[in-house]
């Protein structure tokens, strides 16, 4: 401990403690305006805003020192209001097969996945839609016209419920071990 503290004179609250080595987290006004403008202008959520502070910070460290950064007063940051262009990327996107975390990052400068879930679940969901469709028409046709035996066992098992038969027999007890038998001549004596 640090001279002339005591045990019981440590803060009990968070924060470095006394003769941690830690220096307290004071931010500075440029990271404050910086922070203000990722935030409000630019609307990047703050688990990406975080890393960009110094040589990154945790969520709880960036909403404790910039409340009033991150959140705007009155008439701040304008609510999400998807455009139809974005709604066709999403349903593209989606029907591609990219998650949905890929799916944010191609939205504007990035959006939260709960805000993507928000605001486009239904192009996201009539994208996953459209890629099945297209993947059951082209197993479909290759199991029907090009006669694919791939495709053939795998619309038997998915769409059919079919199992692989074993050749083997059920209920077959294992064979028994057998001894050796030898069989020895002996040769024939020259008294009858």
């Amino acid at each position: 401990m640090a001279p002339g503290v005591t045990k019981n004179s440590a803060p009990r609250h968070g924060g470095p403690r006394p003769g941690s080595g830690r220096k307290p987290f004071i931010p500075t006004e440029k990271e404050r305006a910086k922070v203000k403008r990722l935030s409000q202008e630019e609307g990047v959520p703050f688990d990406k805003i975080a890393p960009q502070v110094r040589d990154g910070v945790s969520v709880p460290t960036l909403r404790k020192h910039f409340m009033d950064e991150l959140i705007p007063s009155k008439g701040g940051q304008k609510p999400f209001g998807p455009t139809a262009d974005e709604r066709r990327l999403v349903e593209r996107l989606a029907s591609k097969g990219f998650r949905y975390d890929e799916i944010a990052l191609a939205l504007r400068k990035g959006v939260s996945k709960s805000t993507l879930c928000r605001h486009f679940l239904q192009e996201m969901q009539r994208g996953r839609v459209i890629a099945s469709l297209k993947v059951a028409e082209t197993l479909y046709e290759k199991a029907t016209v090009d006669r694919d035996t791939t495709a053939l066992i795998w619309w038997t098992k998915t769409q059919m419920g079919w199992k692989a038969a074993r050749d083997e027999p059920k209920n077959v007890p294992e064979p028994k071990s057998v001894e050796k038998i030898e069989r020895v001549i002996v040769p024939a004596s020259s008294n009858p």
